[in-house]
């Protein structure tokens, strides 16, 4: 039985270790923006790209990330990749201008997409039914980590040696992630799962108009949380509250890490309890996170908002748990690129949406474009959560 077990542990915790470097590189520059900001001498609105700019990578390039994933496996996929985003975060450290800096963030965010869709379509291959949401939460829990870790180094290096030096050690972590890939990834095969229709099914499609409610769902939960996290909360640190850079990076790596906290156990809960009660539970404590960025500007409600928003982590991976439920797992790649496509594109557009209003109006116009957005998620999250699909396998 032990035997049995542990490649799929050891698989877990290197596919976590990968993802934990994805997200380290990609976090990094939620304390940069106000200094970014200060030496371009830009607006929010153009402030805005640079947080999209990934998005719309993850948009362009996931199909192909999905596709090469199901064909020659993720082992290559994340070590080429890997090296990809190395060379992107040390483009970033050393460009001149603005635009030279987006474009280097574009290419970061090219090799991160193909990481993610690699990562992700590893942990729903491996995933036995039965144990679904524990597995997939436990890997994906490493997007946390990587989040926890990111803002704090990148705030605390660019008070002491400037934001060009957090892209440096960006650089040095997406290294090591491809070690890690190389080293300890292996190109298991899929586990049963309840989408296959047999073994001996190898032409069976993927089930697009069964994935449309998830790819819908993930869209909105995980735009509106990207937003959140990504533009609202640094900029209510770091404009509206005026905190330096290294006490913005500090607030985001702790909320971060009791978001891990929450990640980690959502997934057993799901497995336990259902995905309808970990996914409400999830998009209100969002809701609430965003409905307080409305009362007036104080360090407690940023100290509050940060909360509401970490222990929505209990659901931060359910979109992947409910295409898991529908894909067949040799498709998982193809079906972890069109959720991922289908985010980034929310992802995309909401930020550059952020940006315009807080220049407009500040932070309470960028809450009101966020609230109905978390409030139409818990609707379609209903939704689909209640399908047969969704419900866990039995063991």
């Amino acid at each position: 039985m032990i035997s049995t077990r542990s490649p799929e542990v050891s698989q877990v915790a290197a596919t976590f270790g990968v993802v934990a470097a994805t997200a380290f590189g990609m976090s990094v520059y939620g304390p940069l923006l106000v200094p970014i900001q200060a030496e371009f001498s830009i607006n929010f609105a153009t402030l805005s790209v640079l947080v999209a700019v990934p998005s719309l990578s993850r948009v362009l390039v996931t199909p192909a990330a999905g596709y090469l994933t199901d064909r020659v496996g993720p082992r290559l996929v994340l070590g080429i990749a890997s090296l990809g985003l190395a060379a992107g975060s040390l483009g970033a450290a050393l460009a001149p201008g603005f635009w030279a800096l987006v474009g280097a963030v574009f290419a970061s965010g090219l090799a991160a997409a193909f990481m993610e869709s690699a990562a992700v379509a590893h942990l729903v291959r491996l995933a036995p039914p039965a144990a679904r949401g524990r597995t997939i939460s436990r890997g994906l829990t490493g997007f946390q980590i990587g989040m926890l870790a990111s803002p704090v180094a990148a705030g605390g290096l660019t008070v002491a040696f400037g934001w060009r030096s957090a892209l440096v050690m960006a650089a040095a972590v997406a290294v090591l992630a491809a070690l890690i890939a190389v080293a300890l990834i292996r190109d298991a095969q899929p586990a049963a799962s309840a989408a296959d229709e047999s073994e001996t099914a190898p032409g069976r499609r993927v089930p697009w108009r069964a994935l449309a409610g998830v790819l819908a769902f993930g869209a909105l939960l995980w735009g509106g949380a990207s937003t959140l996290r990504a533009v609202a909360l640094p900029l209510y640190g770091g404009v509206t509250l005026e905190l330096d850079p290294a006490t913005v990076g500090l607030v985001l790596s702790l909320l971060s890490g009791l978001r891990a906290i929450a990640t980690f156990a959502g997934g057993q809960l799901m497995d336990r309890y259902g995905r309808l009660m970990v996914i409400g539970a999830t998009v209100l404590l969002n809701l609430l996170s965003t409905i307080v960025l409305m009362f007036p500007a104080h360090v407690a409600f940023l100290g509050l908002t940060a909360f509401f928003y970490a222990m929505g982590g209990f659901g931060a991976t359910s979109p992947v748990i409910l295409l898991a439920d529908r894909v067949p797992a040799r498709h998982a790649g193809r079906g972890v690129a069109a959720l991922q496509a289908a985010s980034g594109t929310s992802a995309l557009l909401l930020p550059l949406a952020a940006g315009a209003l807080m220049d407009a109006a500040g932070i309470v116009a960028l809450a009101l474009l966020l609230a109905p957005i978390f409030i139409l998620t818990i609707l379609v999250g209903a939704v689909v959560a209640r399908l047969p699909a969704a419900r866990p396998a039995a063991a």
